[in-house]
């Protein structure tokens, strides 16, 4: 399971806090990199694989990935190592998609590069495990409820990237 700790800084804030204002590049970094491994593994294992891109989150997932006949529409997160985030909000809407499914990805602000990936979903052709009625607010701005939205806790995830696909 990852560390979820806050990392203690030696004196000040990180060095790298500036990347807060960069956080879209550095979700699309990781997002690419996550890509790329998953790709790899099914190329080793004989498998060809398609990758989609959500041009927009509307309808609750950023990319879609297909191999071994299975289709997956996956939502990413990024959740930097060491951080106190607990909990991720998840589009109801993922849940109506065949194999939807999310994945989180801890990642090294000191690289930018993935440090480990955790998965919430079902099996391949299954649907979305029942998101709970805890409905989440908003991140920014007036605090309104997301009602298309449930906050979902970190420990529902399991480490487990190869059920990806």
């Amino acid at each position: 399971m990852m560390d979820y700790r806050p990392i203690k800084p030696a004196s000040g804030p990180h060095p790298n806090a500036h990347l807060a204002r960069d956080s879209n590049l550095i979700e699309k970094a990781l997002e690419f990199q996550l890509v790329g491994q998953i790709m790899a593994r099914l190329l080793l294992r004989g498998h060809r694989s398609e990758v989609l891109h959500s041009v927009c989150d509307r309808d609750g997932y950023d990319i879609v990935i297909e191999a071994k006949g299975i289709v997956r529409h996956i939502q990413l997160k990024a959740i930097v190592q060491g951080g106190k985030r607990a909990n991720v909000s998840l589009p109801v809407g993922l849940g109506r998609k065949r194999s939807g499914c999310a994945v989180v990805m801890g990642w090294d602000q000191n690289v930018i590069q993935p440090v480990g990936f955790h998965f919430f979903g079902g099996l391949p052709g299954q649907p979305l495990p029942d998101l709970g009625a805890k409905i989440t607010n908003h991140t920014r701005g007036k605090k309104k409820p997301r009602s298309e939205h449930g906050n979902i806790g970190l420990g529902k995830f399991i480490r487990q990237a190869d059920s990806i696909c």
